[in-house]
């Protein structure tokens, strides 16, 4: 590492809600998980346990679909911020080979 950079690393703090109604499954999954009940425009990352943002995608259906290819196995978090920033939401998601 090295740098003092930390923009692209994410940590969740205790604003967070815990999923808000939010649901992924299956879980575990391994190529693909389906995102239900976010809200329409709200923001989606998933974040490694480092706290990298793998992927970061703008919801644009109620029930959102993420391709886990490239997805290494092991434990994330899929955190939903709404639209208005107001509330972020946090799950977590195992992905297996």
């Amino acid at each position: 590492m090295g740098r003092n950079d930390s923009s692209s690393f994410h940590y969740i703090g205790l604003n967070e809600v815990e999923n808000g109604g939010i649901t992924l499954y299956p879980n575990p999954a391994t190529n693909l998980v389906s995102l239900n009940n976010a809200e329409m425009g709200s923001v989606v990352e998933l974040i490694d346990i480092q706290g990298r943002v793998l992927k970061s995608f703008v919801v644009n259906s109620t029930n959102q679909t993420i391709d886990l290819q490239g997805v290494e196995a092991g434990l994330y978090v899929v955190k939903t911020i709404t639209p208005n920033k107001e509330k972020t939401f946090v799950n977590k998601l195992i992905v297996n080979e």
